[in-house]
């Protein structure tokens, strides 16, 4: 390969009869490649649950798993799924009640997993819930609620949209709510109540006799559609989400926290600039993941969500945004996007996006850098579906 990609120094010196001929070679040879592991560079898997059978206390759950299995929903190669059945009109809960999961302490972590929607599914219609999945941190107990913490992570659905949300009610400083703390102390929230920390906003309400708080991100978009076709609610879809936290420097808080999403290995949230924690928790990390579906407000009918193939993983995220694999713009990778960035290249050579092995030059070799993103998994716009993670 490198021999072949050696014979042609740049691309002003390629007809249009070459540059097919070597886009067939390099096709054929990316073809070729055996399929990549499901395990991403850079990840360590903290927690794995299949759904295949109910002895859930062997795999680390705990605080009453109660969750059910059924054969009837799964994805290809599985053999079950988990159920979330709400039998009843007005259920909050579903028979399937979810537990915890405690895990080794991390600073970054991801989370990946099938879903299903039936075919009736109904949203709550308002603002907030259903809540899904949660994870929390060491600065609390194995045991502790998570609407009220020092820092809980929420990757949920609403109303058809996405959402990665954040609550730290425990940080707040309830004499000084309203106030702007912002620059001001580090013993303050970040969620809402205290100010806004990275420019995400964030709201704070009252319940009993303190404030709680809370701050979402959604895509704007709805992804879980009532209408059949790539964005089908009844459709089996892979989410994963990741949270890194941001730094404490000279005991300040740094919005460098990193929030993502991804859809059917299409990323739709990206933000790098997150504060999820001050310099009052320095020490923080990662611990700890609830399964806890929630339908506030009641589910308008019987109803059902599957969830299959769940994994934790601590994961390296890049430093910045790899850049983006889709040359052609048709929501998938492939050797498309590679001939595209030759026929780019061609009429634009000075374009500094088709430089994708950051040699400062454009040459063939950058189609070869191309196609090692997408095997690789390295292109934050999608993921080849072959090769999904």
């Amino acid at each position: 390969m490198l021999i072949m990609v050696r014979l042609i120094d740049n691309f002003k010196d390629l007809t249009t009869q070459a540059a097919g001929v070597y886009l067939f070679l390099i096709a054929f040879v990316f073809l070729q490649l055996p399929p990549v592991d499901r395990l991403c560079a850079g990840e360590t898997v903290l927690f794995e649950e299949p759904f295949e059978d109910t002895d859930w206390a062997a795999r680390g759950w705990y605080d009453g798993p109660d969750m059910k299995i059924t054969s009837g929903e799964h994805i290809p190669g599985s053999g079950s799924s988990c159920e979330w059945h709400w039998r009843n009109t007005g259920d909050v809960v579903p028979e399937s009640r979810g537990a915890r999961v405690l895990f080794t302490p991390v600073e970054s972590v991801s989370l990946s997993f099938y879903i299903k929607h039936s075919a009736d599914w109904e949203w709550t219609k308002v603002n907030w819930h259903p809540h899904e999945f949660l994870f929390m941190t060491t600065e609390d107990g194995q045991f502790t609620g998570p609407a009220y913490t020092h820092l809980t992570l929420y990757v949920e659905v609403v109303n058809g949209k996405p959402r990665l949300a954040i609550q730290d009610g425990a940080n707040i400083d309830q004499s000084r709510i309203g106030e702007n703390l912002v620059g001001v102390t580090e013993r303050r929230a970040v969620a809402g109540g205290n100010g806004d920390s990275d420019g995400y906003g964030g709201g704070y309400y009252k319940n009993g006799d303190e404030f709680w708080n809370g701050k979402e991100w959604d895509t704007g978009e709805i992804y879980f559609s009532d209408e059949p076709g790539p964005y089908y609610k009844g459709d089996w879809h892979h989410i994963k989400a990741s949270f890194k936290l941001n730094s404490v420097v000279d005991g300040i808080g740094v919005c460098d926290g990193v929030l993502q999403y991804w859809y059917d290995g299409r990323l739709l949230m990206d933000y790098r600039d997150v504060l999820y924690r001050t310099g009052r928790h320095p020490g923080m990390k990662i611990n700890q993941f609830l399964m806890l579906p929630y339908f506030g407000p009641g589910v308008p009918h019987e109803q059902s969500i599957w969830i299959d193939d769940l994994k934790i993983a601590e994961e390296e995220l890049p430093a910045s945004t790899p850049g983006g694999c889709d040359f052609n713009n048709d929501g998938a990778l492939n050797i498309l996007d590679a001939i595209d960035l030759l026929l780019k290249a061609r009429a634009d050579p000075v374009d500094p996006s088709l430089d994708r092995d950051g040699d400062g030059a454009y040459s063939p070799d950058d189609a070869i850098a191309l196609l090692v993103d997408i095997i690789h998994g390295d292109c934050l716009d999608a993921v080849l579906e072959k090769y999904k993670f």
